[in-house]
């Protein structure tokens, strides 16, 4: 299947392919880390885990709260997400080190969608509630063959809190007609705009392919929050394609707002060489039925350079899924390092700025 003769694109997006090269200007400077060491869980008669990475952020006033991914046996590498809750002048000043911090389960594998698994959260917000969309494992994670029918091996899941408690409520199934040959998808979250919800995901194809797109959701689906149930997208738009240098590319975390309708969007990009993840960044306009990228890095902004980037039970992996801003001019981003530890680093909104007027195109 040709997705490009079948999905419409993006305006921009062959400027884009245009403009991005493989080199790297790093301007995020690191915190630190909270390694499994540093946590201990509520519940668990093994109170540290293997590992915990992936992290995702919500920031309320001056506490970070830190949605990471545990793995508490190497088994079946089954995941679960803890909450973490973190005095934001402890992270910017570098100490998280030295800390130890109580994490509280929130999202254990209990459904057919995510059995065998509950992986790599996205935080947001929409109309004032706290949203999470993160993978699932799903039953068929580990069948031999490809899922003909049925379920897929990962799906996207949306959970909300009520009362404290976080609750399932989407299980997301790619439109047509991708639904019908995709093994799984991922890298995803909700945006809200113009009374619209724009679905960021990336499905894996049979065919190798692994289109990022941007769909849309139904009318009116957070009306009716009891779940978990499957979710249709639909009108899918390919947002970005990745370089002939990359294996592959996928979303980061929500994005942040700008102005009027854009959005600045942090990605990642995987090399075809040593399979290298660095981050990138585009801003795109959603704007009705258009999806426009407006400006691309035309470098990666990171790569993997500490110690603990460059080794764990992943090398060379730096993987974003929280963005949040925490004064005028400085972003903090929550990262994966290495799949072994949750790390932070702060970003400069007007270099990044300057290097996405680099790759401007509108």
């Amino acid at each position: 299947m040709d997705v490009e003769k079948l999905i419409p694109k993006a305006l921009g997006l062959d400027e884009v392919k245009k403009l991005r090269r493989y080199e790297t200007v790093d301007i995020a400077k690191r915190l630190g880390v909270i390694p499994p060491e540093g946590l201990v869980i509520d519940g668990f008669p093994n109170s540290n885990p293997h590992t915990v990475f992936n992290p995702s952020m919500l920031l309320s006033e001056e506490v970070v709260e830190v949605f990471g991914r545990i793995i508490m046996g190497y088994y079946k590498y089954v995941s679960a997400i803890v909450s973490i809750k973190v005095p934001l002048d402890v992270i910017v000043s570098g100490e998280l080190e030295q800390q130890r911090f109580r994490a509280k389960p929130i999202l254990l594998p209990n459904t057919k969608y995510d059995f065998w698994g509950v992986e790599d959260p996205r935080a947001y917000r929409i109309g004032g509630r706290d949203f999470l969309t993160y993978t699932g494992r799903t039953k068929a994670y580990f069948l031999d063959e490809s899922p003909s029918k049925g379920l897929l091996r990962n799906v996207p899941i949306t959970a909300y809190r009520s009362d404290g408690t976080w609750k399932k409520a989407f299980v997301h199934i790619p439109p047509e007609p991708l639904n019908k040959i995709a093994e799984s998808d991922k890298n995803s979250f909700i945006v809200h705009e113009d009374g619209t919800l724009h679905f960021f995901h990336r499905p894996s194809l049979r065919n190798g392919e692994k289109p990022l797109l941007v769909s849309k959701l139904p009318d009116n689906p957070l009306e009716d929050l009891d779940g978990p149930k499957e979710l249709l997208s639909k009108d899918p738009v390919v947002a970005l394609e990745r370089g002939d240098y990359e294996e592959k590319i996928g979303w980061g975390p929500a994005p942040l707002r700008l102005k009027n309708k854009d959005y600045l969007f942090l990605l990642h990009g995987v090399d075809k060489d040593l399979t290298v993840y660095r981050v990138f960044a585009a801003i795109l306009e959603i704007d009705g039925d258009d999806v426009v990228v407006k400006a691309v890095t035309p470098r990666y902004i990171m790569e993997p350079r500490e110690r603990y980037e460059v080794f764990g039970d992943r090398p060379y992996t730096i993987y974003p899924c929280g963005l949040v801003k925490v004064s005028k001019n400085d972003l903090l981003v929550s990262y994966g390092a290495g799949d072994y530890a949750m790390a932070f680093a702060l970003i400069n909104l007007d270099e990044l700025l300057g290097e996405l007027d680099r790759g401007r195109i509108f």
